[in-house]
């Protein structure tokens, strides 16, 4: 239902901040995390909202290598 994209984005982001980030909240609460994994919970939440939103992730890399 999140990625739904006849839902408009507004209300699935108002879904995902009604449901999704306070069960986030509460497990980080109820057990010990380390630094490292609160890295990844938040790097899964923003995954998790690019895909909601419908933004595509872009890398751009050149191989300085072949550049002179």
């Amino acid at each position: 239902m999140l990625t739904h994209k006849h839902i408009s984005v507004k209300l699935r982001l108002r879904l995902f901040d009604a449901v999704v980030t306070p069960t986030i909240l509460f497990s980080s609460i109820t057990m010990p995390l380390t630094a490292s994994d609160q890295n990844q919970m938040d790097a899964v939440q923003r995954r998790m909202l690019r895909s909601l939103v419908g933004w595509v992730r872009s890398v751009c890399r050149m191989n300085l290598g072949e550049i002179r």
